[in-house]
């Protein structure tokens, strides 16, 4: 069983429409495109009209699709197009050579700087949209990820009328570890708790850390029988860590089971949670579940 959707695949599912040109190849052809017609419409004029700022479009247009490296080759097209168009209609050469070294100099200055700008704003905007949302004491989807495939979900249940299940994790005595070992002991459980929740899941489920000591799992097709089943393995794993580990903790989940949708997020995680708070009161580490809908 492979590991499930990473936080980027997870926001994938959740619906969002991806443009074309976010697609590598597609914008770095676009781009190469736009720097021959520049140069093309460039060529036509004289000095009186400048469009070295205008090749700064596809430039710009690729750091942000493509990163830096395409960026990069492609100013240095551009470069190599503007060279040689005034090379050949004698326009760069009758100049003093200094004079030819600066305008070369500043504009490979000027492309590969706003290339290598664009790029890297657009990995620092990436990285702080998965940190927006990732768990960072675990690594793992935080609950606003979750919400969002879970709404994902829920639409395709309405549309095409599929069952799936929720399970809600809870750590018990997660306190008295704390206590005892103090919280990198803590922190260590959660990430094993994570860890063993992803090796026990297929592609097409999700999961994230949606409070304290509290996990929350997304299985589609699943009927009540088969969440079951996960849960179970997903909790025989982690007893087995927090026995090696020396942890004073056990597992103790809910699992709603649905044949019909119910009418939010909310909702769903309301009656997994109603489940797992009932397991608890029966005496902890167990898993009490139920189907919903008919």
């Amino acid at each position: 069983m492979r590991d499930p959707v990473s936080v980027r695949e997870v926001l994938g599912s959740s619906g969002s429409r991806t443009s074309v040109l976010d697609r590598p190849w597609v914008a770095l052809a676009v781009g190469a495109a736009l720097v021959v017609g520049i140069w093309l419409v460039d060529r036509r004029f004289d000095d009186s009209i400048r469009f070295y700022a205008v090749y700064l479009v596809p430039i710009c247009l690729v750091a942000w699709t493509c990163g830096r490296t395409c960026a990069g080759l492609l100013a240095a097209a551009a470069l190599g197009l503007w060279i040689f168009g005034d090379q050949e209609v004698g326009k760069l050469w009758i100049l003093d050579s200094r004079v030819c070294a600066w305008n070369v100099g500043m504009r490979a200055v000027t492309f590969l700087a706003a290339g290598l700008v664009v790029a890297k704003l657009r990995a620092e905007l990436e990285r702080e949209r998965e940190l927006a949302r990732t768990d960072q004491v675990t690594g793992a989807p935080n609950r606003h990820c979750f919400a969002e495939a879970a709404a994902s979900e829920l639409d395709r249940a309405r549309r095409y009328g599929r069952p799936f299940s929720v399970a809600y994790l809870d750590i018990d005595d997660f306190k008295l570890l704390n206590d005892r070992q103090g919280h990198d002991a803590g922190d260590a459980a959660l990430r094993r708790t994570a860890e063993a929740i992803a090796s026990n899941l297929r592609g097409s489920d999700a999961y994230a850390r949606i409070g304290g000591d509290e996990f929350a799992i997304l299985l589609p097709e699943a009927s009540l029988e088969a969440a079951r089943e996960v849960a179970d393995r997903i909790r025989q794993k982690l007893l087995e860590a927090a026995g090696q580990a020396g942890w004073p903790i056990t597992f103790t989940l809910g699992v709603a089971a649905f044949r019909l949708p119910p009418n939010s997020v909310e909702e769903m995680l309301r009656l997994a949670d109603e489940l797992m708070y009932e397991a608890k009161k029966a005496g902890k580490n167990r898993i009490e579940s139920r189907a919903f809908g008919g």
